[in-house]
C-alpha cells in the first residue's frame, strides 16, 4: 500500500480510500478498483433515531428488544439508506451496559442523542416503555418528526 492513500472507512466488502489529489478511490476484497460515486460519499444524511423498549426482567430479552430495534434500523436502511436516511439505534450503542451507571444516566445520554436527529421512528412496542414514552415526548415539543415506515 502506497503511503498516498489514507484509508477513511472500512465496510465489510469495501475499503475506501481518498488519494492524495483527494479522489475517492475504492478497492473490493480482491484488491480490484471499484468507482464510487462522489454524489453518494456527500450525500446529505437524516438521522432517524429508533425507538423502543429496551430494558426487560432477562437478559434473553433485553437481548431480543437489542436485536428487534436493530431490525428495525435495518429496515430504515433498506427502505430509506438510498436518500440518506441512517438510523440512530441507542439500543446498539450501549447494550448491556446496565448496572454500570444509573437508568437515568442512559435515558439521559439518549436524549441527547434524539436531540441531534432529524426524525423518530417508534418500533411497535414503544408505548410498552417508560423511556420511549419520553422520548416521544421529547420529539413531539421539539418538533421532530415521526418516521412511519
Amino acid at each position: 500500500m502506497s503511503n498516498v492513500f489514507k484509508p477513511i472507512r472500512t465496510y465489510t466488502f469495501l475499503t475506501l480510500w481518498i488519494d492524495f489529489c483527494g479522489r475517492a478511490k475504492a478497492l473490493s476484497r480482491s484488491g480490484a478498483p471499484q468507482t464510487v460515486s462522489r454524489r453518494n460519499l456527500s450525500m446529505k444524511i437524516t438521522l432517524v433515531y429508533i425507538a423502543g423498549k429496551y430494558r426487560a426482567p432477562t437478559h434473553w430479552e433485553v437481548e431480543e428488544n437489542i436485536q428487534t430495534a436493530r431490525k428495525w434500523g435495518a429496515e430504515v436502511i433498506k427502505k430509506l439508506g438510498k436518500k440518506g436516511y441512517y438510523p440512530v439505534i441507542p439500543h446498539a450503542n450501549t447494550a448491556h451496559f446496565g448496572g454500570l451507571m444509573p437508568d437515568k444516566y442512559f435515558l439521559k445520554g439518549t436524549l441527547e442523542q434524539l436531540k441531534t436527529c432529524q426524525y423518530i421512528f417508534p418500533m411497535p412496542n414503544w408505548e410498552q416503555s417508560y423511556g420511549s414514552r419520553q422520548e416521544m415526548k421529547y420529539a413531539k415539543k421539539h418538533g421532530i418528526k415521526i418516521l412511519k415506515i
